[in-house]
This record gives C-alpha cells, sequence and structure tokens, in this order.
C-alpha cells in the first residue's frame, strides 16, 4: 500500500489548497445546506494545537477558512494553558471557525443515552464559547466508528450545534479524510483531478499530519510528543531562572 508521505508536508498542503481555491469556494457549517458546490474544510486537532497554528497560518495566506474541531479530553494538549489558548485564538484571528471535537469514550456513553449525550455536549459546547469568545457551530465525534455505533445517531443537531456526522451531511458530500496519516478512502490529490461539476466536498485533516519534511505517521506523532516534552522543560527552567532559585540537576 502506497501511504503517500510526500503529501503531507507543509509545501503541499499550501499546493492542494492553491489550487481548491481555483476551482471551490470554501463554506463552514452553517451552510451545509445551500452549497450546489463548493468545499467544507475541518480540521480534528487530536495531537497538536502548534501544527494548526502552523496550517492556519498557511490557510490565511492563500485566503481560504476552514473549521477547527477541539478536543477538550485530548491527552496531547490543555487548552486550560494559557499558551494553547492564545493558539486557538490566533487561529480565529487567522479567520479560522472554532468547533468542538466530542470524546464519547471519555464519558462512556452509549449511543441509547441521548439526552445525556446532549446535555454533555451543550456544557462542553459553553466552556469553549466563554474561553475563547467565538460561538461554536458544529462538532465532530471523536472516533464515532469505534465508540458504540454513533455514526447512527441521524440528528442533524445536538444541543444547538451542527453535526457533521448526521446522514443528510453524509448523503450529499464526498468525503474525503487523512485519519491516522493516510489517505484512509480517496487520495485528496486524485479527488482534485477528478473534480468536475457540482461535486460537493466534505475534507477531513488532522494537524499532526502535514509537517515541514514527509516522515511516517508515528514519527510525526514523536515529533509533536518530544516538541511537547522540550518545551515544557524550557519552561520550567526559565521559571527557576527568572524566581532565583537554584535549578538542581541542570
Amino acid at each position: 500500500m502506497d501511504y503517500y508521505f510526500s503529501d503531507f508536508t507543509e509545501d503541499n498542503y499550501k499546493r492542494l489548497l492553491t489550487i481548491f481555491t481555483d476551482k471551490f469556494q470554501f463554506y463552514h457549517y452553517d451552510k451545509w445546506d445551500k452549497i450546489d458546490k463548493g468545499v467544507i474544510w475541518r480540521h480534528d486537532i487530536d495531537y497538536s494545537v502548534h501544527r494548526a497554528a502552523k496550517l492556519s497560518k498557511i490557510e490565511k495566506q492563500i485566503g481560504v477558512s476552514s473549521t477547527w474541531f477541539v478536543l477538550l479530553h485530548s491527552p496531547f494538549y490543555n487548552v486550560w494553558e494559557k499558551e494553547i489558548r492564545d493558539l486557538l485564538l490566533y487561529i480565529i484571528n487567522n479567520g479560522g471557525e472554532i468547533g468542538l471535537h466530542f470524546d464519547l469514550a471519555f464519558y462512556d456513553l452509549k449511543n441509547t443515552e441521548l439526552d445525556r449525550l446532549e446535555q454533555l455536549i451543550e456544557e462542553e459546547k459553553n466552556f469553549l464559547q466563554r474561553l475563547l469568545g467565538q460561538d461554536i457551530k458544529a462538532f465532530s465525534f471523536h472516533n464515532p466508528d469505534v465508540n458504540g455505533g454513533f455514526m447512527d445517531i441521524d440528528r442533524i443537531t445536538v444541543a444547538g450545534l451542527i453535526n457533521v456526522y448526521c446522514h443528510k451531511i453524509r448523503d450529499l458530500y464526498q468525503y474525503c479524510s487523512d485519519s491516522n496519516g493516510y489517505w484512509r478512502f480517496k487520495r485528496l490529490q486524485s479527488v482534485i483531478e477528478n473534480a468536475g461539476g457540482g461535486e460537493r466536498l466534505h475534507i477531513l485533516t488532522h494537524p499532526t499530519w502535514w509537517q515541514a519534511e514527509e516522515m511516517p505517521p508515528r514519527e510525526r506523532i514523536l515529533r509533536c510528543v518530544n516538541g511537547r516534552a522540550k518545551n515544557m522543560m524550557c519552561g520550567y527552567d526559565d521559571e527557576m531562572k527568572k524566581n532565583n532559585r537554584i535549578n538542581v540537576g541542570k
């Protein structure tokens, strides 16, 4: 199987976006039922807000706007950290919209507990809105196909948010995803090449996969983990120096 590692670079991301802008207009989810031809582009931020900020900068340069879905229970970043919050605000200032990436496994929910689901999505939506000062309009499930059949929930909205996995959106739009660091269905390059008239495209990318240089997916994750660890230790050392403390062991 060809995993197309060379696809997942910042330079190629910029190239693909440039091609897309020649063929399609970019929309957000509040226009999903009003599009005859266009693309809704979303990012699930599973691992790295720093990577998301990098891609956001590229999108601003190209002049497009996408939706960035924030995972409140990610073990790889913490929205309570000032740096992470500031990066999310940077994405908003670049023209991006923020969505909620809802982790079903955190709550051990069943797909029959719809009232409980709605309550929890409402709580997380309100938190994100207060944190970032931007209205949240849409949500995506995190790993919906492995966490209890939530892909079968056929509600367009839950807690006032558009369910990006509802059947109507899935039926109307051609879907392309880079989940797990490779193209799970169709290669994005092929989608562009075969695009004709009247398409509605729904593109999902994960910022961590798109690095400055090509590498296997596990190495991309390792780079994010090591970068976060290094940043944390630099923060510790700076704090010790600023407070005039002895940094034992350094």
